[in-house]
């Protein structure tokens, strides 16, 4: 009787276990979005948002930015496009920043095997071009320091309709001098959202750099350059100063511009990606600098502005 009552029990587990425990397994990583939410829109000028996405186990099959221009309304839907190197981007067109103060949106990106990944909710003011201020030179801290947390109001669900509360996305102190419509539009082709370049915008800009350099936990070294922009008039963006020895080239998606480069140093084995975005307005360029790196002595991180103006 104890051999049989012991042998049901044991059944009972393994069903059990079948049910609860291999059905709950999860199906795979999703995949991982790496984003700096956009500070500031400029009136009447696209958004156009970027976003680096890390594959989990799968592959990803589909990153989007929904976006929304009500509070009460729900969000449009525009399929982020894949400029390589894992990093998508999107733009909200022109026109529907004329007259509006705020917009928000959230991304979201799905693998191969239905695993989903999704931001916060940001909010966005948009401003007139003659209320944006030019960004301010970042002055690195004496020690570092970590930076104390915010608590915002609470989140709007994403399906259905959100709430009067949106949490604002925090920047961090290097990412904060992004200005305008851009943050990181990356590659050679445009989101199919934006404008065409204008021609007016071609030209030479000349201005100066602060870039800066941290390794996790340590104090920032930072660096004064000179910086020189150069865009043609069928809207390729060129400048082989803004991070040393190395010849950049973008294009530019209505007012706003990325310029990438490849970070490989022997000396150190370090290496990663630099992103120098770019907004122009009134004929001067604002800019903020990003990037991540990995070496032996562990990861790093690029900050900085820049600006210039055409001659």
């Amino acid at each position: 009787m104890k051999i049989t009552a012991y042998a049901v029990l044991t059944m009972m587990g393994v069903l059990a276990f079948c049910r609860f425990g291999w059905a709950q397994e999860p199906a795979g990583k999703p995949p991982v979005i790496s984003h700096d939410s956009v500070p500031v829109a400029v009136r009447g000028q696209p958004l156009s948002i970027i976003a680096k996405v890390t594959p989990g186990l799968a592959e990803v099959k589909t990153v989007n930015l929904y976006y929304t221009l009500s509070k009460d309304a729900a969000p449009f839907k525009v399929v982020m496009q894949n400029s390589g190197a894992s990093v998508y981007y999107g733009s909200v067109p022109s026109h529907l920043l004329g007259s509006v103060n705020e917009i928000s949106y959230y991304i979201e990106a799905v693998d191969r095997a239905e695993n989903t990944a999704e931001t916060d909710w940001y909010a966005v003011p948009v401003k007139d071009a003659r209320g944006v201020e030019p960004p301010r030179t970042y002055q690195p801290p004496a020690a570092p320091a970590a930076a104390p947390a915010q608590v915002g109001p609470s989140q709007p669900e994403k399906s259905g309709k959100m709430s009067t509360a949106l949490t604002v996305g925090l920047i961090g102190v290097g990412a904060a001098a992004v200005i305008g419509g851009a943050v990181y539009l990356a590659g050679s082709g445009s989101s199919g959202g934006g404008d065409n370049p204008d021609t007016d915008k071609a030209g030479t800009y000349a201005g100066s750099e602060t870039i800066c350099f941290a390794l996790a936990g340590g104090a920032p070294s930072c660096s004064r350059n000179d910086a020189r922009i150069v865009i043609d008039g069928s809207g390729v963006v060129r400048s082989d100063s803004l991070y040393a020895g190395t010849s950049l080239e973008g294009r530019l998606n209505g007012s706003s511009f990325v310029l990438v480069a490849s970070v490989n140093e022997p000396d150190t084995n370090r290496v990663g990606e630099i992103f120098f975005s770019g907004n122009i307005v009134d004929g001067r360029i604002f800019g903020s600098i990003d990037g991540q790196t990995t070496e032996p002595a562990g990861q790093g991180q690029y900050t900085g502005t820049f600006t210039a103006t055409k001659l």
